[in-house]
């Protein structure tokens, strides 16, 4: 239950899709953990209420984990693309630049029609989650309520605070209601992947 499909060190681009592809036309099913689209979907709820600029889209994701230089990409832009690909259709992609570090990479990315900032950063001693449009920006927020751990998305400018499932109990959750069976489409897992691999690449 990994957040990329599959990667194998020293093989290509091609290779990877050549697999890849197999598995699209295959009976076969694979759950990958994308649920940071829960999240996109609750924003875009909001988005459709404000009259926001849409052209430049940022995302900034600090976590713990222990994923060094390019590796990075293959841990953290999984879960930036899970929640573009519900706002865009992600048909076009170019890298305008891509600075990565020992436990940091920067990226600004031109899919479709907006310019998206990537900062992602592991190793860190606080976790942190935000993401959305340049007037219109989310950060996720946990609060521990009567032992229960809460989950929100939070604008302090627009004073909304939306609570959400824990995209990753929920995933635990559909995974075994499902019996393994992603409640994605193996085209989402697909492009998902194919975005990761040419940002890795």
């Amino acid at each position: 239950m990994k957040n990329l499909f599959f990667f194998c060190k020293n093989k290509s681009y091609n290779w990877h899709l050549k697999k890849a592809k197999l598995f699209l036309k295959s009976g076969q099913s694979i759950s990958v953990n994308l649920s940071n689209y829960i999240l996109a979907d609750a924003y875009k709820k909001q988005l459709n209420l404000k009259p926001i600029k849409k052209d430049k889209f940022y995302f900034s994701f600090y976590t713990q984990g222990k994923s060094k230089f390019k590796f990075i990409i293959l841990d953290l832009m999984p879960h930036f693309f899970s929640i573009i690909q519900r706002l865009t259709t992600c048909n076009k992609m170019k890298i305008i630049s891509k600075k990565i570090n020992k436990y940091s990479c920067n990226l600004i990315l031109k899919i479709d029609n907006f310019e998206c900032f990537i900062d992602l950063k592991e190793n860190q001693k606080n976790k942190s989650l935000s993401f959305g449009f340049e007037d219109f920006i989310f950060l996720r927020r946990q609060y521990l309520y009567k032992n229960f751990l809460k989950n929100f998305i939070c604008n302090k400018e627009y004073k909304i605070k939306i609570e959400t499932p824990n995209p990753f109990t929920y995933f635990i959750q559909d995974y075994y209601k499902n019996n393994g069976i992603s409640n994605l489409s193996k085209e989402f897992i697909y492009k998902n992947f194919d975005l990761t691999l040419k940002t890795y690449f």
